[in-house]
């Protein structure tokens, strides 16, 4: 069994300004919900892994479940928000209580 680990595609948010703290939750909101850019082509060693798997595993969030879709549109996709790469404990902390 082969394990790899692939971060999602180029975010849609392409916004650069400059936001407070007070902002960040409104941003991150937006680029969580926002999905990914369909490129014209991926890395070779990333669409190998892909085309080969059994399973793919992501996040919940559009942005990962749409990349996986990107890379292989036949292969079934698992999505559970335990897969985030940040937020996940802080969401959940009173179920592991």
């Amino acid at each position: 069994m082969e394990i790899s680990l692939i971060r999602h595609g180029k975010s849609q948010l392409t916004e650069n300004d400059k936001i407070t703290g007070f902002e960040f939750k409104n941003w991150v909101e937006k680029y969580d919900y926002l999905g990914v850019f369909e490129e014209s082509t991926y890395p070779s060693e990333t669409l190998e892994k892909v085309s080969i798997a059994n399973i793919i595993i992501t996040s919940e969030l559009k942005r990962a479940v749409e990349s996986a879709r990107l890379l292989n549109e036949v292969t079934k996709i698992i999505s559970d928000p335990l897969f985030r790469e940040t937020g996940y404990l802080l969401n959940h902390h009173n179920h592991l209580m």
